[in-house]
């Protein structure tokens, strides 16, 4: 898509956007005049398998603090800073430093606002 191109949004044009449209079917898009959002389906299996890598072998070698968030967001996924402090006895700024790695791994995404808003469990860079 060369809009993303001409906005310095990528780095090249490429095959990716053909590769999505061949590999999802047209229900897994929705478009509206200024938005295209693309929903990526995945079997439940998935998750499952995804949860014992994470909960098992934490193969992502995330600390025991970060482990202790994550599955309090599992649980919990409408859990605020707030509310992490006091289930954890965590101080805020490890919460911050948790909840930024969980995000940068890719494992959880916030859906909505601070006050309202939730966690989802994410699966992003898991094979």
């Amino acid at each position: 898509m060369r809009v993303f191109h001409d906005l310095d949004m990528v780095e090249q044009l490429g095959s990716g956007m053909r590769r999505i449209l061949r590999t999802y079917s047209e229900n897994s898009f929705s478009f509206t005049d200024n938005f295209m959002r693309t929903y990526f389906y995945f079997d439940e299996k998935d998750v499952d398998r995804i949860n014992d890598r994470i909960n098992e072998n934490n193969t992502l070698n995330l600390s025991d603090k970060e482990l202790v968030v994550f599955n309090e967001i599992k649980r919990n996924p409408p859990v605020r800073v707030p509310e992490l402090i006091e289930y954890t006895g965590f101080s805020e700024a490890t919460i911050n430093r948790a909840l930024k790695t969980l995000r940068e791994t890719g494992l959880i995404v916030r859906v909505g606002a601070k006050k309202n808003g939730h966690w989802e469990l994410a699966i992003s860079n898991l094979q």
